[in-house]
């Protein structure tokens, strides 16, 4: 499932193209026509626990160059890959309009999603050539009303396995007519192309209205739902993650300022005013201790998560509880150190 979602990630840079130099004209035009056609992506999208709408010609052009510094997990090495990539691809992210990304969890993990786009062709002889490039594997798959493609990538099996080849990542996209691709796992993928109009207004109904709470200038922004299957472990873990999985509904955003900071709030909605305040109260105890647990290590890692603690915010406010998180610039420079980070 990593391998996958770092697929996933790369592929919705893919679909955003390499536009990063457009002009402030051009990304205005581009926001006025994401915000009526936002809705109508998000309608696309099967019954999801989570759905984020992204900005991606900012994530081009403020988060990619970020990441290519970050060599901690081979960050770097996918960022310069998508860059790679979208270059052969040839797709122009200043025409993009809207992005909207829905996800489904299982547990912990991440068990199927997909981005769905709008405002700009995509060429599939173009993204033929490029996973072709990559070492990855291109299939047009027969879907009665659609066009629908797989990639996917073969690695050798380590000696000794009883196989010689075994697949280890794929990912599928779709062309939904004129200027609008979903791009995800097989079955979302599929389900999103079967959607010729507006699903039930029921369908998202409570992740569609946390969106439109959210900060509209926000790079991403987001609405979660915990799913069942997460609320049920998390009600077996004690008081505090009892009252987390109480939680209605998480919603929030993730921006990136003209100094290269990094802002992240969000919300998370209670049964009650009484319900947050104590929430509130139980998470600031947990900052806490983290807090005095890491202040006495050395490490270099531990050290930058005790900063980091430092920098959360979180209060009280009505019915839900705000938390935030400021990393500042240089906060961010030493995640691109990792010769500090292994000492």
């Amino acid at each position: 499932m990593h391998r996958y979602m770092n697929w996933a990630l790369a592929l919705s840079f893919v679909l955003t193209g390499n536009g990063v130099n457009s002009s402030v004209r051009t990304e205005r035009a581009a926001s006025a026509r994401a915000s009526s056609s936002v809705d109508e992506l998000v309608a696309l999208l099967p019954a999801m626990d989570m759905v984020a709408v992204i900005d991606m010609p900012r994530a081009m052009r403020e988060l990619l160059p970020r990441l290519k510094t970050i060599d901690v997990g081979g960050i770097s090495r996918l960022a310069k890959d998508i860059e790679e990539f979208t270059r052969m691809a040839g797709i122009d992210a200043t025409k993009i309009s809207s992005a909207v990304a829905g996800l489904t969890i299982d547990g912990l993990s991440a068990k199927g999603g997909a981005l769905v786009i709008e405002g700009v062709d995509i060429d599939p002889k173009r993204i033929e050539t490029a996973v072709t490039a990559s070492h990855w594997q291109f299939q047009k798959i027969d879907q009665k009303g659609s066009s629908l493609y797989r990639l996917s990538r073969v690695k050798q099996s380590e000696a000794g396995t009883e196989n010689a080849q075994e697949k280890s990542e794929e990912v599928y996209f779709a062309l939904l007519g004129p200027q609008r691709a979903v791009a995800g796992d097989l079955a979302t993928v599929k389900d999103v192309a079967g959607a010729q109009a507006a699903r039930n207004a029921e369908t998202n109904a409570t992740l569609r209205s946390a969106l439109k709470e959210t900060r509209s200038s926000g790079l991403i922004r987001f609405a979660l739902s915990l799913p069942e299957g997460l609320r049920q472990m998390l009600d077996g873990q004690g008081d505090l993650f009892q009252q987390l999985a109480a939680v209605k509904v998480i919603l929030g955003a993730l921006d990136m300022a003209g100094d290269q900071s990094a802002q992240f709030d969000a919300r998370l909605r209670t049964n009650s005013k009484e319900d947050a305040a104590q929430l509130a109260t139980n998470l600031k105890s947990l900052v806490t201790l983290g807090r005095s647990f890491l202040g006495g290590d050395q490490n270099a890692k531990s050290q930058i998560i005790g900063q980091l603690l430092d920098q959360v915010q979180i209060a009280p406010q009505a019915g839900d509880v705000s938390l935030s998180l400021l990393v500042p610039k240089a906060l961010l420079d030493q995640w691109a150190k990792p010769e500090q980070l292994k000492n």
